[in-house]
C-alpha cells in the first residue's frame, strides 16, 4: 500500500467530488461554507492534496484544474 496519490488521482477524486457536492446542492465555489456537509475548493484542496508526495505541486495542478473545468464557481 502506498501513502501517496499521484496527481491525477488527486484530480480525479477531487472532480468526483465536486460533482457530487455540486449535484447534491452542497459545493460553494470559492466562497465560505457554512454547513458541515459543504465543501469549497479550499476544503476539497486541503482533503486531496495531503496525500501528494508533492503537495505544492498538486496544488498548483489542483487549481488549473478548478479554473479550467469549474470557472463559473469562482466569484468575480
Amino acid at each position: 500500500m502506498t501513502d501517496f496519490m499521484s496527481v491525477d488521482q488527486i484530480i480525479s477524486a477531487a472532480k468526483n467530488d465536486i460533482d457530487d457536492k455540486i449535484e447534491r446542492g452542497l459545493f460553494t465555489g470559492d466562497q465560505g461554507t457554512e454547513d458541515d456537509n459543504e465543501e469549497n475548493f479550499y476544503t476539497v484542496e486541503s482533503l486531496y492534496c495531503q496525500w501528494a508526495r508533492d503537495r505544492a505541486d498538486a496544488e498548483l495542478k489542483l487549481w488549473d484544474m478548478y479554473h479550467e473545468d469549474y470557472p463559473e464557481w469562482f466569484k468575480e
